[in-house]
């Protein structure tokens, strides 16, 4: 893949003027970049786009393979009225954005796994990761940093991936799908994003939601085992979808009731 061309993703977002764009070639970490620019007073819908990240992450603490010109990686600034309760509301809904772009672009089998993991044929191709900040005496803000692979071949993936990880690539050349065009994905998933969160702004979480569940078919039925974000061994449970605030509802083998929280982890049932 040859360098983000930016003025190609500016056109393709001009009828978004939400977005503001920025490509860089390499970054430390997107999220990293945006919250020194909020820090600077940035607008919301910043946005950062490069092709490589030397300190990239995702949840739970893991690292982000971000080779140079095989993925894109992108954040943005959302400042949500109500932020706080929002978070995992907008977290989903940035999930639901990467999954419509890969399928835009390739993938079109693509599905998420709660809470914003995109997954090809169960090998993973996208995965965000949302992190607030707290300005000293100001309303809290989300940074939503998305991770793509975009044009790796298999052997492109750290050997211990390769069983697991999958990239729109590959996902077009099962499908016989034109292959990715990484401005085309960066400008999907932003002007998903971007409906997203004015839909969330305007009060439409139950279409946000509605739109997501299609987009999750294991979020409901499915038996899984929970990984708990406080430690302790996996338990086994049923997904029952999402609640009002955007958490997964799992009933255990007792018939308990939880709702998780983004720190929770999910295993397939046999595993």
């Amino acid at each position: 893949m040859a360098a983000l061309n930016e003025s190609r993703i500016r056109a393709l977002l001009a009828d978004v003027p939400w977005v503001r764009p920025t490509v860089l070639e390499r970054v430390g970490s997107t999220n990293d970049e945006v919250r020194r620019r909020a820090e600077r007073g940035a607008p919301e819908g910043t946005a950062v786009i490069a092709s490589a990240q030397e300190a990239g992450r995702g949840r739970r603490g893991r690292t982000w393979h971000s080779p140079a010109a095989l993925g894109v990686y992108l954040s943005v600034l959302v400042r949500p009225s109500q932020p706080a309760a929002a978070a995992t509301r907008y977290t989903l809904a940035a999930g639901l954005a990467s999954c419509l772009a890969a399928r835009a672009c390739g993938a079109g089998e693509a599905v998420v796994k709660w809470p914003n993991d995109v997954l090809w044929r169960g090998r993973k191709i996208a995965g965000t990761l949302a992190e607030m900040r707290t300005p000293p005496g100001e309303t809290p803000e989300l940074i939503l940093g998305t991770g793509f692979n975009v044009g790796h071949a298999a052997p492109d993936f750290p050997e211990d991936l390769r069983g697991t990880a999958g990239s729109l690539r590959l996902a077009a050349e099962a499908e016989g799908a034109p292959l990715p065009v990484p401005e085309d994905v960066a400008a999907a998933h932003l002007k998903a994003l971007a409906a997203l969160c004015t839909s969330l702004a305007r009060g439409e979480w139950e279409r946000v939601a509605a739109a997501w569940a299609d987009a999750a078919p294991e979020a409901a039925g499915v038996l899984v085992r929970v990984a708990p974000a406080a430690g302790g061994p996996p338990y086994r449970a049923r997904t029952c979808g999402i609640d009002g605030a955007g958490a997964l509802v799992v009933e255990r083998e007792d018939g308990r009731r939880e709702a998780l929280t983004l720190g929770e982890s999910l295993l397939r049932g046999e595993d």
